[in-house]
């Protein structure tokens, strides 16, 4: 008979405990109290987890998940760093409880999606893919000839330098007045960038032997991003680089992994007041006097990133208590569906959730073209309060264990690999801050074009050929 290991219960029984005393202590000071108990119900639920298997891979999805939730919904609370949030003292307990809510729904929708038996979730998460690799590299080779093609014009304006503006010149500007078609060239050049990054990496993922020519040229790619102030794409290379060692090489200790997702966190804030200029080491030098100037600038809060999606939460509890915004009841992911077809076919399609929270509290900003991105947890308690708050999280926690299971299923393949490594960032960093039907799209954005060169590769090559990898 199994034994029951009674800590992680006592942990939570604590945890809870510690979370709703915090109801009753003075407002400020229970911040702190709620986030020990949160803090101790995480504890308990990643004992659990371990109890049952002793091996930890750092790139699973809930860690990161679960840092990134808690950095968005506490932080900003408990170091008030660059915000004054004395403007929702009164809806406070109630942000507190939606928070705890999400996190409850987010355990346990990934500890559903990670164990459930279901026959079509086990046929589609333990369906392996099978295809003959030398056809896969030539179509591969084939369309990004063609979208180089289609696209060379702005590609020698990305190698351009000289005119390269700063982001705080045109993130803004770059969002008023687009094109309907605007959108549909940008994937298109997006798509040129992914396939010959995953061009030049797939041998390196398929034989486990890295390529330093290959991984400097994609490192190079990433820098010109960052002169553009765009920190994804280098935070993407930097994932690729440990999908790669964790899974092609050796598994990632816990500690190493940390420091450097602590790092990576501070350097993103910093990067985030610096990015006023084109060159990198001024850049690196803003950044440094920023830091001398005022240590503040090291906090999560002090970046909108960071501090925006509680903002976003808290402003709708807000709106609630005053009776100045309703409950959508669902017509809000309703109105979300929309921005799945293209605003060249539908110019015009309702603005996504992001920018009718814009619309309804920062007019001013929403002119300017500025958006704030928009929580998934506000989606949910936006929608139906309360429940849509446990809701939304459930539902994403039952999709990155999705995602991960079918991700397992694969890792003999090292052109899966490279795909989830490519998609990593987007499908577990982007996506809290995307809205659920937007980070639905991005996912398939992402890897229905692979797919299908996958799938008509099997049409091209010899049946034997199929599963050629190491």
């Amino acid at each position: 008979m199994r034994s029951v290991n009674f800590f992680p219960i006592f942990l939570s029984i604590i945890g809870i405990l510690l979370f709703a005393s915090s109801y009753l202590v003075v407002p400020g000071y229970g911040i702190y109290i709620g986030i020990s108990g949160y803090l101790t119900i995480i504890l308990a639920y990643i004992i659990t987890k371990h109890s049952q298997n002793n091996k930890i891979d750092v790139l699973e999805p809930i860690y990161i998940v679960l840092g990134l939730y808690t950095v968005y919904t506490w932080t900003p609370l408990c170091l008030e760093v660059g915000q004054d949030y004395s403007q929702y003292a009164n809806v406070l307990l109630k942000y507190q409880t939606a928070i705890l809510l999400g996190l409850i729904g987010l355990i346990a929708g990934y500890h559903y999606g990670s164990k459930t038996k279901e026959p079509l979730i086990l046929m589609l998460t333990n369906k392996k893919l099978k295809f003959p690799m030398g056809s896969f590299k030539v179509l591969l080779l084939s369309i990004c000839i063609l979208f180089c093609l289609l696209n060379y014009q702005k590609l020698l304006d990305m190698l351009n330098l000289q005119s390269m503006v700063a982001y705080s010149e045109g993130a803004a500007s770059s969002r008023l007045d687009r094109p309907v078609t605007q959108g549909l060239l940008d994937y298109s050049f997006g798509l040129t960038i992914t396939f010959l990054v995953y061009l030049l990496l797939i041998n390196s993922f398929i034989y486990r032997k890295f390529n330093i020519l290959s991984f400097s040229a994609v490192f190079a790619y990433a820098l010109i991003t960052i002169m553009a102030g765009s920190r994804g794409i280098f935070f993407t290379f930097i994932f690729i680089l440990l999908l790669y060692w964790n899974y092609c090489v050796r598994k990632i200790k816990v500690v190493p992994f940390v420091m450097l997702m602590s790092v990576m966190c501070m350097g993103g804030v910093i990067f985030g007041h610096a990015r006023t200029t084109t060159n990198i080491t001024e850049m690196f030098s803003r950044g440094l006097d920023l830091v001398k100037e005022n240590s503040i600038f090291l906090s999560p809060t002090s970046s909108g990133e960071f501090a925006n999606p509680s903002k976003t939460l808290l402003d709708i509890m807000s709106a609630f208590e005053d009776n100045s915004l309703n409950l959508s009841y669902g017509r809000t992911y309703f109105t979300d569906l929309a921005i799945v077809i293209p605003k060249v076919l539908y110019p015009e399609r309702p603005n996504p959730q992001s920018l009718k929270y814009m619309e309804i509290f920062y007019p001013s900003l929403f002119a300017e073209g500025r958006s704030y991105a928009i929580f998934l947890t506000t989606e949910g308690y936006w929608a139906w309060g309360y429940p849509g708050a446990f809701l939304a999280m459930f539902a994403y926690g039952i999709l990155i264990a999705l995602l991960y299971r079918f991700f397992k299923s694969n890792m003999h393949n090292g052109a899966v690999i490279l795909l989830y490594a490519l998609c990593y960032y987007d499908f577990y960093i982007s996506f809290m801050r995307t809205g659920f039907i937007g980070g639905i799209k991005g996912i398939l954005m992402d890897t229905l074009p692979f797919l299908v060169l996958m799938f008509l590769s099997k049409s091209l090559g010899k049946e034997e050929q199929t599963n050629a990898t190491y």
